[in-house]
């Protein structure tokens, strides 16, 4: 209560901000403009349907679906303004201290960087908070029509906070990292629509058969993960009536491992670290030396790593609940080992993050000593470019782990090793289909006859998965620590490492898609050989049938298995790295002068 108490009350950077954003006229005319805007979607889309449906459709019978089309429609443009609004407020909240010359007072006082940054977001988030309950009088609208819930209007007014928590924090980030305003409204921006941009890519990644032979996995991937952000996944992709589709709307984003949870639970926990996390690294970035703060940001990290992959490995038990007949009945065939795509994409976007940085002239001049130090515990604990890989080495066991774990909560050990995808992986296999009990529990259809192909070893599977990941890290963890000590600008590296991991997921499915098009046919190149260096491709070849997934692969290795040839291409890539950044290591432990950091962290 103590730390609450400091925060709130007795927070002057808070009272300061609340009054200057509160008690002036411009909070008025933002609320007046707010409601107007929301006033005028809301009547044109009356009009709209009032011309096509009521006078055209006959008649007013369907009140229950206008009051939802309505209400969604509210909640659509309100997401849009607290995306667009909230940003603006908190993309200049440090730089404009910076500016006016205020910040190095505030640094001065007694109060910590966390007291900072707790006072500028929950002062720019209350703001928000206003604008969504001044329009609940127009949501309000809705139930004169029906259709609409009170646990409706407060699941979606929950979200649009959460949302506009983690907006706000990524402002608050570039504003402690940019040293202008107007380029932390740019980054602010640019990041929001990072998430769009990477669902275009994902789409053209699941059309080309990216992540498989058949996109129907990856395209169910992605309906989860949606799901654990809070968005609606019944016609994700416009997938009508296809399998897929079945086994998504099976999926009410309820029940986990059996359970029957809060609709808002996984999507609100996702939001609230995520904010979290982005706030502990804006508080970080104020720090003196912010490498002391790392620990406490890797622990959120892996906190939130752990709250995804626990509601997304109990959603795909979840979605072949009893009573699902049709089309979603027919998602026997998609192996729960595919599950491990979501971890795998989430581990390889936090690598760039984690295996960059700056390389010090002291740390340099004893750069085996230093690599070796960041495997230690204390290493750990420091953000260190030498304790990236041991940590992400971590975060994949940890992954592999949950997965394990996952089974032991539906009370099925056993079945890691077997009856996971059935011996038949064709899509419409019933072997191995996991049921939900009424009891809760979770087990698996048993074949009722010998499948045609022969048995595979799941277990061996797994494990060829996990050593996939692991060199792919270890690999990419090398070529980031080349860039980083070759250019000596971390933000550089990390784009161009996600430069080439885009490549690596983007470019090859490309040119399959070019070799198998019978209008189009070429010869698929050399960059159809990047599906070695993709983990995500191991996968597929362990959850596919064997004749189906090499029939359109013209690989350099032939049919030498994904994983056996990705180990030897990331083990090159690694080793070159490591020859390849001697000299810029010896170049550093010579020719740049030591900092005030550098004795700084000899002590």
């Amino acid at each position: 209560m103590s730390v609450l108490t400091r925060i709130w009350t007795d927070n002057p950077v808070l009272t300061k901000e609340l009054r200057v954003r509160m008690r002036g006229s411009r909070a008025y005319w933002i609320i007046t403009g707010y409601l107007a805007l929301l006033s005028f979607i809301l009547f044109m889309s009356y009009s709209v349907w009032y011309n096509t449906s009521a006078l055209r459709g006959g008649g007013f019978s369907s009140g229950s679906k206008v009051g939802q089309y309505f209400f969604y429609i509210i909640i659509a443009v309100q997401a849009a303004l607290v995306g667009f609004i909230t940003p603006a407020i908190t993309a200049g909240a440090i730089t404009i201290e910076r500016e006016q010359r205020t910040m190095e007072m505030l640094e001065m006082t007694r109060l910590s960087r966390s007291s900072i940054v707790a006072g500028k977001l929950l002062s720019a988030i209350s703001f928000v908070a206003l604008l969504l309950t001044s329009s609940l009088p127009l949501t309000s609208i809705c139930f004169f029509l029906g259709g609409v819930s009170p646990e409706q209007v407060f699941y979606w007014y929950l979200l649009l906070f959460a949302i506009s928590f983690v907006t706000a924090t990524v402002g608050l980030v570039w504003s402690t990292i940019a040293r202008t305003t107007a380029a932390a409204v740019v980054m602010t921006y640019s990041t929001l629509f990072a998430p769009f941009i990477l669902y275009v890519g994902i789409g053209v990644m699941t059309g080309m058969g990216g992540n498989s032979a058949n996109p129907w996995n990856a395209t169910l991937v992605v309906g989860l993960v949606a799901g654990l952000f809070g968005v609606p996944v019944s016609d994700l992709f416009g997938l009508g009536w296809t399998p897929v589709a079945g086994i998504v709307r099976a999926w009410d984003m309820r029940h986990y491992y059996g359970l029957t949870l809060p609709i808002w639970l996984a999507p609100v926990l996702t939001y609230a670290l995520f904010g979290l996390t982005l706030a502990a690294l804006a508080s970080a970035r104020l720090e003196s030396f912010p490498d002391r703060k790392a620990g406490k940001l890797r622990l959120l990290v892996t906190l939130f790593v752990a709250q995804q992959l626990f509601f997304f490995y109990g959603a795909r038990f979840a979605v072949f609940a009893p009573g699902k007949a049709g089309p979603a009945a027919m998602g026997a065939g998609f192996s729960l080992l595919f599950s491990l795509a979501y971890p795998i994409v989430l581990i390889l976007f936090l690598v760039p993050i984690f295996v960059t940085g700056e390389i010090r002239r002291v740390e340099a001049k004893s750069f085996s000593q230093y690599l070796l130090n960041g495997w230690s515990p204390h290493g750990l604990r420091r953000g260190r470019i030498a304790s990236g890989l041991p940590f992400m080495l971590l975060l994949c066991a940890f992954a592999i782990g949950m997965y394990c774990l996952s089974f032991v909560l539906i009370r099925q050990p056993s079945a890691i090793s077997g009856g996971l995808g059935g011996t038949n992986r064709s899509v419409f296999a019933t072997a191995g289909q996991p049921m939900v009990n009424p009891s809760g529990t979770v087990t698996f259809k048993t074949p009722a006859a010998p499948a045609a192909a022969p048995a595979q070893n799941e277990l061996a599977d797994l494990i060829h998965v996990a050593i996939s990941l692991a060199v792919a890290v270890c690999g990419f963890a090398a070529l980031g620590l080349l860039l980083s000590v070759a250019i000596r600008n971390r933000w550089v590296s990390m784009l161009l490492l996600y430069v080439v991991l885009l490549a690596i997921l983007i470019a090859p499915s490309m040119a399959r898609s070019k070799y198998v098009n019978a209008e189009t046919k070429t010869a698929p190149g050399i960059t159809i050989n990047l599906y070695y260096l993709n983990p995500l491709m191991t996968l597929s070849e362990v959850t596919d049938t064997p004749d189906h997934f090499w029939s359109d692969m013209p690989l350099a290795f032939g049919r030498t298995p994904i994983w056996r040839g990705g180990i030897v291409c990331w083990l090159f890539v690694g080793g070159i790295s490591l020859l390849a950044m001697l000299p810029f290591v010896k170049k550093i432990s010579s020719g740049e002068p030591v900092q005030y950091e550098d004795l700084a962290a000899r002590m």
